[in-house]
């Protein structure tokens, strides 16, 4: 999969988690993905039902076929909050998606809340 992201990541731990755990949901490295996630956690994808356990969440994104490429657009972050967008290309044409992501607290680095828009 080509992965066209922003290299300015580095100075925030917070937009590098983001940008990590994108590109280990789309190649399939849920190990690597379930590890930054708190234990208590929701998954919500706004036109699906919500998950709100690793395993399910492994059982969901292992069903999604791998994208030829991702491109993040930009990764922002602030206190406990952090959010992205871009796109993908799948054999079906393009999605584009917008993360927003929630962290336990504002010096954490454990996701508690994922929300995902895509069209």
């Amino acid at each position: 999969m080509k992965i066209t992201a922003p290299n300015d990541c580095d100075n925030s731990p917070k937009r590098r988690i983001v940008k990590d755990l994108l590109i280990d949901l789309y190649n399939g490295d849920y190990d690597d993905l379930l590890k930054n996630i708190n234990e208590s956690f929701v998954y919500q994808r706004i036109d699906k039902p919500a998950i709100n356990n690793k395993e399910n969440l492994k059982k969901l994104l292992k069903k999604q076929s791998k994208p030829t490429s991702l491109t993040i657009d930009q990764i922002l972050s602030h206190g406990k909050f952090g959010a992205c967008n871009g796109c993908l290309e799948v054999s079906k044409g393009v999605i584009h998606f917008a993360y927003f992501f929630e962290f336990k607290s504002a010096g954490s680095n454990l996701i508690k809340a994922i929300t995902l828009y895509q069209v």
